[in-house]
């Protein structure tokens, strides 16, 4: 369900990722620049500095990919079977 560490030497994010505060807390998600905490959405400065934003548009780009990464995080954990991406892009159907 991961595509890596993003390891370039200036800030940037070309990833998404949910962040757990506790094991039982899934409510942060960072995507690009920008951090949805809740309802709350910031935006990631160079140095880590979260500022508030007021972008309804971003903010629903992502809790859509959030809530699709919840989504398949539940069908695994109900015992969904995981493949590897390269195999599931040889068999599935086009």
């Amino acid at each position: 369900m991961g595509s890596g560490l993003d390891t370039a030497r200036s800030f940037r994010n070309i990833h998404a990722y949910p962040l757990m505060q506790t094991k039982n807390d899934l409510i942060d998600f960072v995507m690009g620049e920008y951090m949805l905490n809740g309802n709350d959405l910031y935006r990631i400065g160079s140095g880590m500095q979260l500022t508030p934003e007021q972008d309804d548009s971003k903010a629903a780009t992502l809790r859509a990919a959030f809530d699709r990464f919840k989504a398949k995080n539940e069908k695994i954990t109900g015992g969904a079977p995981m493949i590897p991406d390269s195999l599931y892009r040889s068999y599935a159907p086009k």
